[in-house]
C-alpha cells in the first residue's frame, strides 16, 4: 500500500510539474510592468514611452557647439565620487547613449608649443602609425582637420582632430556598431561650430 501511495504521489508531482512547465508565458502589459517595478523597488521609476526625450539638444560651450541626442546621458569627470573640473582642458563634454551603446568625448585644449598643426598632435600620430585606422580630411567652420576610422569587430571608433589659433579640438565617438557610430559622428561634426 505504501508503494502504491508513493507511486501515485510521484505521478501527481510529475504531472503537476509538466503542467506548470508546459504553460505558455504571458507578456506583461505596460501597467503590469510598472506595478512590478513599484513592487520591486518600492517607488515609481516613472519610465514610460511618453516621457522619453526625443530629438536633439544643442551643446553650446565657450569654444564649441554641436547637436547631440536628447536621450544622451551626460558624464562629468569625478574623483572619489565628486565632480571635478579637467584643469588641462579649456572645454570638456562627454556623454553616451543606450540602444545602441555609444560613448562620445569632445575636448578643447591649449596646444602644446610643439603642436603647430593637427598632424603634430600625439593622438593623431598614434592613429597614423596604427594600421587599424584609416585617415581622411574633414572640415568644420572652414577649418580642415583629420578624421580617423577604426572598424574592428566589436570595436568601432570615429575621431577627428582640428588645430586652430593655438587650440586642439578633438571628437571621439566609440561603440560596437559601425553604422550607429558613423551616424552619430556625422550628426555631431555636421552641426559643429568652432566659436573662438
Amino acid at each position: 500500500m505504501k508503494k502504491l501511495a508513493l507511486i501515485l504521489l510521484i505521478i501527481l508531482f510529475s504531472a503537476g510539474g509538466y503542467f506548470i512547465i508546459s504553460q505558455k508565458t504571458r507578456v506583461l502589459t505596460e501597467k503590469e510592468k510598472q506595478a512590478a517595478l513599484v513592487k520591486l523597488t518600492g517607488e515609481n521609476p516613472g519610465i514610460t514611452n511618453s516621457n522619453i526625450s526625443k530629438g536633439d539638444k544643442e551643446y553650446k560651450g565657450k569654444y564649441l557647439s554641436f547637436m547631440y541626442p536628447a536621450t544622451a546621458a551626460i558624464y562629468n569627470l569625478t574623483v572619489n565620487g565628486k565632480k571635478v573640473e579637467d584643469t588641462a582642458a579649456l572645454e570638456y563634454f562627454a556623454f553616451d547613449t543606450k540602444a545602441p551603446n555609444i560613448s562620445v568625448v569632445t575636448e578643447v585644449i591649449e596646444s602644446p608649443p610643439s603642436v603647430l598643426k593637427a598632424e603634430d598632435y600625439p593622438s593623431v600620430r598614434l592613429r597614423q602609425t596604427d594600421l587599424s585606422y584609416s585617415q581622411s580630411q574633414i572640415t568644420i567652420s572652414n577649418i580642415t582637420g583629420l578624421s580617423f576610422t577604426k572598424n574592428n569587430p566589436g570595436e568601432v571608433e570615429k575621431s577627428a582632430f582640428f588645430y586652430s589659433d593655438g587650440k586642439m579640438y578633438t571628437f571621439s565617438v566609440t561603440g560596437s556598431d559601425f553604422n550607429s557610430v558613423s551616424g552619430l559622428f556625422n550628426k555631431i561634426t555636421s552641426t559643429a561650430k568652432f566659436l573662438n
